[in-house]
């Protein structure tokens, strides 16, 4: 038996006992007289309570990554509320009755030991929903960014419904009966806080997928039946000023034996979970579109509530007033984050562009200009030529035997050399060229003919280029043939005219006279004539052992 089927065996066997065990206290509270009943069930619920928080703290501490905050969080919402309910279990104990039938200030204290669970609850391991781009893609200093934007969310929505439940029920309540304010707000904190709860819980799923969606559920389940059972027992207080029946504590303890089972419930490993995507992408962008209407919708709907209300002439209480001020703030630090989010989606859009871009018109080896941009270049190059005059040439450099050291020393060595290559080439140019890898060994420069002539820095490159490098850890002699050919409007018309083909196919002419001279070099000629071999001028210096020599027997593929 592996793990997985003994983690399997524990849940199941989990399950069977919070069943049984509920079963029994409801047959104690429906059976048992008056304070037995109450004593029965504050004893069950403070049991629970200290089981939730042992299993959560100690699976925290035992939890490794995601897993181990939420656990943390939630066994500290149970630590919390197994000290309060020891204190009314002993208070059940000590006057036979459950807690005092008046609702105080100081029992708003109670709703702070709801706030780790919350968090606990924003935190609970999960993953962006397939098929689309979440805030998870976004650079890490803004990966949890959604975290903010579920939580502002979270509150627009239950304070606007909060605000509604006050404006239509609980305020005309109290106009028409004795019911304390104080009490009120208490009774309408508690149960905004279950609203706030259900809300989150329903946004991160929209937007996250969980990694265990029971253990997700049982967890919500278990703090919006514990909130709501606190909610619904405040107002019977509040209302009749007596004790709240026995049976409604039963919630208590169905709230914490979810929670349990949310603790023992088996996590998966991996972060990949047992998702699978989603077929339709429309359906999924309906939902996201839902998800950011919601929060408005809400705040929309208590606004035109009110407005109705001061249409109407009726009165406008404080706290209708003061509620919808508080939500027209939150609104605007939701569009804030909301503006703040666009930006950051925009910036990295933008990077990815450029980014796209850069790769559309560079070599991915040298980072050198591809044939695509050089194309463009030349293109550039001819046109000032023809309109303004300016001369331009092209030098076109191919290795030799280069595919000697691919065979002989590894691709990777060969790689190395290209780069070697590329790196001389482009520091040895001035900002007005342009240097490009065509593909295989073959580079190619575009030259501005202003400043040093062409052919000086043709030279300058060739002498670079077939400088000594350190290859495998050996002194490799480099050997490059060099072809370059000159444009400037200066000279007599040639009898074709000059293209960017044109150039591309002297300047690779001139390399291969270059190479089938066996020792490699510059050749230099002018645009639209038969190239003139000039004397090709080497510099090699000496070859070490295992290196290879620049001359040999000719290997070339043309460039053009």
């Amino acid at each position: 038996m592996d793990i997985t089927d003994t983690r399997r065996d524990r849940w199941r066997i989990a399950i069977a006992f919070c069943g049984t065990y509920t079963l029994i206290a409801l047959f104690c509270v429906t059976a048992l007289p008056a304070p037995q009943n109450l004593h029965t069930i504050q004893i069950a619920y403070t049991v629970t309570i200290l089981a939730v928080a042992f299993v959560f703290l100690g699976s925290g501490y035992r939890s490794r990554g995601a897993d181990r905050p939420w656990r943390v969080l939630v066994g500290a919402t149970a630590s919390a509320a197994f000290f309060v309910a020891l204190m009314g279990t002993w208070y059940g104990f000590a006057h036979n009755t459950d807690v005092q039938p008046s609702i105080q200030a100081k029992h708003a204290i109670l709703f702070l030991a709801y706030l780790p669970a919350l968090v606990g609850l924003l935190l609970f391991p999960s993953d962006p929903r397939p098929g689309r781009h979440d805030h998870h893609d976004l650079p890490k200093h803004d990966g949890h960014h959604w975290y903010a934007i579920t939580a502002l969310d979270s509150a627009l929505i239950a304070g606007s419904v909060t605000l509604v439940v006050w404006s239509t029920l609980l305020l005309p309540l109290s106009q028409w009966t004795n019911l304390n304010r104080t009490a009120l707000l208490i009774t309408l904190g508690s149960g905004a806080i279950g609203f706030i709860l259900v809300a989150t819980a329903i946004l991160l799923t929209t937007t996250r997928q969980p990694r265990s969606g029971p253990a997700f559920a049982l967890l919500t389940s278990g703090l919006a039946t514990m909130t709501l059972t606190l909610a619904m027992i405040l107002s019977y207080v509040a209302s009749t000023g007596h004790h709240a029946p026995v049976a409604a504590y039963l919630g208590f303890l169905v709230a914490w034996q979810l929670l349990l089972l949310a603790a023992l419930v088996p996590m998966p490993r991996d972060s990949a979970g047992s998702s699978e995507i989603q077929p339709a992408a429309m359906r999924t962008a309906r939902a996201l579109g839902m998800r950011a209407a919601l929060p408005y919708l809400a705040v929309a709907a208590a606004g035109a509530l009110t407005l109705l209300r001061l249409a109407t002439g009726a009165p406008i209480d404080d706290l209708e007033l003061y509620g919808l001020i508080g939500l027209l703030l939150l609104l605007v630090a939701r569009q804030l984050a909301t503006l703040g989010d666009n930006s950051r989606l925009l910036a990295l859009v933008e990077a990815s562009r450029r980014d796209l871009r850069h790769q559309a018109f560079h070599d991915p080896l040298t980072g050198l200009a591809n044939r695509a941009l050089f194309t463009q270049r030349l293109e550039r190059a001819v046109s000032d030529y023809d309109h303004h005059h300016r001369p331009v040439a092209v030098l076109f450099c191919d290795l030799d035997e280069f595919k000697q050291v691919n065979d002989s020393l590894g691709h990777a060595v060969g790689d190395q050399l290209l780069e070697i290559v590329a790196s001389r080439l482009q520091h040895g140019t001035r900002g007005t060229d342009t240097v490009a890898r065509m593909g295989g060994d073959e580079f190619a420069v575009v030259l501005d003919g202003s400043g040093d002539g062409p052919e000086a820095v043709a030279r300058r490159l060739a002498a670079a280029v077939r400088a000594p490098c350190i290859l495998a850890g050996r002194t490799y002699q480099v050997g490059a043939s060099l072809g370059l050919v000159l444009a400037d409007p200066a000279d007599p018309p040639t009898p074709q005219p000059v293209t960017a083909d044109s150039l591309l196919r002297d300047a690779d002419i001139a390399m291969y006279t270059a190479k089938c001279a066996h020792q490699g070099g510059l050749v230099v000629h002018q645009s639209g004539t038969s190239p003139t071999s000039a004397p090709p001028r080497r510099w090699a210096g000496p070859v070490e052992a295992g290196g290879q020599p620049a001359s040999g027997r000719p290997h070339h593929t043309s460039g053009s």
